[in-house]
């Protein structure tokens, strides 16, 4: 991919993810210095090593920890450029594999910027400038290996070829360089319209997504119920690699896709992207739902239950492919839907059954995450 065209695609993929304009240049500042904006790209040049815990780096970012420079780099091997860009930006967005990479380090950033979360780096919740951005990812990240002048001065090479979309108000242009560009609609379309790409999956079809209402529409548990019962009828199949099936004629799904259909039809919303359990924690939040429980303590489950809660199985970072799994529940005494790799796949039970059941297996990716509307 051209050079130009990646730098574009980048910044308006993490725009339309949510991210802070003068985040967006902090980070692409940083960027540019460690892969120049090339998806692919291995730490001198050279096939990174997976079985340390630290490796070469992988990707925009230069990932260099397992597994998620693992996941990238496989996940490269089968993938276009363009696909890479959204999907690593998608791991970007999560926040989670960073703040852990950030906890194997203090949990912070560092020098001026202790206690400043992952999560507030994303969304610029100090109101810092772009250059102390730039020097916040910096000081942590890259541990005084460059200069933070130079990253600085990367802005100047680079900045040229975006051109923001303007789909995301809510995000605001970076007040000491603001640039005279016009804006089109259709400029920065979220990575979900933008593709037919499902993340998670490698048969790469998520179906086409519109762009996502700013309120649901209402609640509709008989479509959820309807879903589950055609599934039973079909005799859908789970398979990570089929998982697009579900939009079609249900014969087969995975864990994550069948609970991304049962938000979808909860809610009334015409998305059918369908998520992986990482991606999924930030499609919750982008449709009103909030975290309201988590855990990684074995034999604990939620205080509560509600209709429409989702639950997600596997510590952030670390739970894509067999280290995750997602529920949904369908009333208030936690009776949970979901669609597993046993027979039948799609299935009826408790929450507090099945995490007993996982507690027993599940290693140290044990973490559990309650989601509510």
């Amino acid at each position: 991919m051209q050079q130009s065209k990646a730098i574009n695609l980048i910044a308006n993929t993490l725009l339309s993810l949510g991210w802070n304009k003068t985040s967006i240049i902090g980070l692409m500042n940083n960027m540019s210095a460690e892969s120049n904006f090339k998806p692919k790209i291995t730490e001198y040049g050279r096939r990174p090593i997976f079985s340390s815990s630290y490796a070469f780096g992988v990707g925009l970012v230069q990932f260099s920890y397992p597994p998620l420079n693992e996941e990238i780099y496989n996940y490269n091997k089968t993938h276009s450029d363009e696909e890479s860009i959204k999907y690593q930006c998608s791991i970007l967005t999560t926040s989670r594999p960073l703040q852990s990479w950030l906890n194997t380090t203090g949990g912070q950033f560092a020098d001026e910027f202790d206690n400043y979360t992952i999560d507030e780096f994303i969304h610029n919740s100090r109101k810092l400038t772009w250059q102390q951005q730039t020097k916040a990812w910096f000081n942590h990240f890259e541990r005084g290996v460059d200069t933070i002048s130079n990253r600085i001065a990367n802005y100047s090479t680079w900045y040229k070829y975006v051109s923001w979309g303007s789909d995301n108000p809510s995000t605001e242009q970076p007040s000491n360089h603001t640039k005279n560009k016009q804006l089109t609609v259709n400029g920065c379309l979220s990575f979900f319209n933008q593709t037919r790409k499902n993340w998670g999956s490698s048969d790469g079809r998520g179906g086409n997504n519109s762009k996502p209402p700013s309120k649901p529409e209402g609640k509709n548990i008989q479509a959820v119920l309807k879903l589950f019962n055609e599934c039973q009828s079909v005799g859908t199949i789970y398979s990570q690699t089929k998982r697009a099936r579900i939009l079609t004629d249900k014969a087969y799904s995975d864990c994550s896709a069948f609970v991304s259909q049962c938000v979808a039809k909860y809610l009334n919303i015409n998305d059918n992207t369908l998520c992986n359990t990482e991606t999924l924690h930030s499609w919750l939040r982008k449709y009103g739902y909030s975290l309201v429980w988590n855990t990684s303590v074995r034999n604990r489950t939620p205080p509560n239950f509600k209709q429409g809660d989702v639950i997600i199985v596997g510590r952030i970072g670390t739970s894509l492919g067999d280290y995750g799994h997602t529920l949904f529940i369908i009333d208030d005494k936690g009776t949970t839907i979901e669609c597993t790799s046993s027979t039948p796949s799609v299935v009826r039970s408790t929450l507090s059954a099945r995490l007993a059941n996982y507690a027993m297996w599940w290693g140290s990716n044990y973490h559990v995450y309650q989601y509510r509307i």
